[in-house]
Order: C-alpha cells, then structure tokens, then sequence
C-alpha cells in the first residue's frame, strides 16, 4: 500500500531570529499528522506512540517528530559524537528523497540529545556521512516535555525533534533546487518527495522498530527507499 500524506504551507518566519523562535513560532494545528506505528518486524513487547508532522515555507521544510512511552520519559541518549550511532539509543529518524525521479535520499537520524547522524546515498552501502560544515544549514533542536512550548499541538509527549531543513542545505546536493534563480520556484504546491519515518531504539531495554510506511523486508532495514510513501506539497 502506497501512503500518501500532504505537507501544508505555512507563511515564511521573517520575524524568528533562531530556530528556537522558528519553532516557538508555528502553529502545528496547520500541519497533517502520520505516526510510526507499522510493526513490520514485530509484535514488539513495547509500542511507543511516535507522530511526525510536517509544514513547509518558500525556503525551509519544518519537521516535528515526537514519540511517548513507558521508556521514554527517561530515554537512552548515551551517543553524543557527530555522526554516532544514535540508532543504538531511542531514536527517532525520517528519509527523504527532493527529487521523486532519483534515487538519491537523505537519512536524518538523532536521539534526545539532538545528535546528529546524517547521510546521503542511493543505498544503504556506499553512503556519505556529511560533515559538519555540509550540515552546518540544518538545524535539530531536540525537546522534551515541561522545557519546550508546542504552539496548537495536543499530543502528550515525552521528547521529541524539531528539524528545520532550508533550501540552502539541499541545493548541496540536489542542483535541480536553483537558489538563484528568483523566478524558480522549488517547493511548489503539487510538489512530490519519497519518504520514510521511523521510531527504534537498537539498544534500549525493549529493542524495537516501527516505520511510517511498511516495508516489506525479512530483516529490520530501514534503507529501503522502494518502500517510501509519497508527501506532496499542497
């Protein structure tokens, strides 16, 4: 089954200075909800509640991933390194392919801490982990409940992300996104981008993988980019 989501625009942020007042800033009532509950490997003894949602402007995506549970109100973060495997703590990831035409995506994985494991392929062999400077544009800001304000979103969480993805960080390496050209639009309502999100945690006390879109696989393999749903601007 195909999954199909649509990602609403929001106005630009010209009055945030920071990605904290960015965050602070939009109203998550705007955005569609989809929640990484598919046990494609289980039943597993532990279903945390995890949600994403997501909002676009002329110049960034803006996404919300959250997770609740028994485990994750103290949750594991003990990967603080650049490009650590955070999938070892409880971590909450999404996939995502700009151009629905190549298969080329990006991998965006973190933990509570915010760490960041970044990376850009076809497949799972043969992928780049970025440097700091190539994600030095992107911008995760991890939450937790009680610290951070969620403006219009009733949703009992325990610690969550907030990413924000702009053009200039993509346009790295998808040249099709043309930064100066004023008359080039690169999101643009109708827009198509592959994706997956996910909630696992390889080293918690109940290990456990969940997906958005199902993936049809013997293994847990979250690099599965033939299995990605479809979010289309609207």
């Amino acid at each position: 089954m195909l999954l199909h989501k649509t990602i609403n625009r929001v106005n630009p942020m010209e009055t945030a200075s920071d990605t904290v007042d960015v965050f602070r800033a939009i109203d998550w009532s705007l955005a569609n909800m989809g929640k990484m509950n598919v046990e494609n490997w289980g039943p597993y003894a532990y279903k945390p509640e995890s949600r994403f949602y997501l909002l676009y402007d002329d110049e960034h995506f803006y996404l919300l991933l959250l997770t609740s549970g028994e485990y994750e109100k103290s949750p594991r973060k003990e990967v603080s390194e650049f490009q650590g495997s955070v999938c070892q703590d409880s971590c909450l990831e999404c996939f995502l392919s700009f151009n629905p035409d190549s298969p080329l995506y990006l991998n965006i994985e973190s933990n509570a801490l915010g760490t960041p494991h970044v990376g850009l392929g076809e497949q799972r062999k043969g992928r780049k982990h970025l440097t700091a400077e190539e994600v030095s544009d992107l911008k995760i800001l991890p939450i937790k409940v009680g610290e951070s304000s969620l403006n219009n979103l009733d949703f009992a969480y325990d610690w969550g992300l907030f990413i924000e993805i702009p053009l200039s960080f993509l346009a790295q390496f998808w040249p099709e996104i043309k930064l100066t050209d004023k008359d080039f639009k690169p999101l643009r309502p109708g827009q198509r981008i592959r994706a997956n999100f996910y909630k696992c945690g390889d080293l918690t006390p109940v290990p456990h993988f969940y997906t958005w879109a199902p993936i049809e696989t013997a293994q847990p393999d979250f690099h599965q980019p033939a299995f990605f749903g479809h979010l289309v601007l609207g």
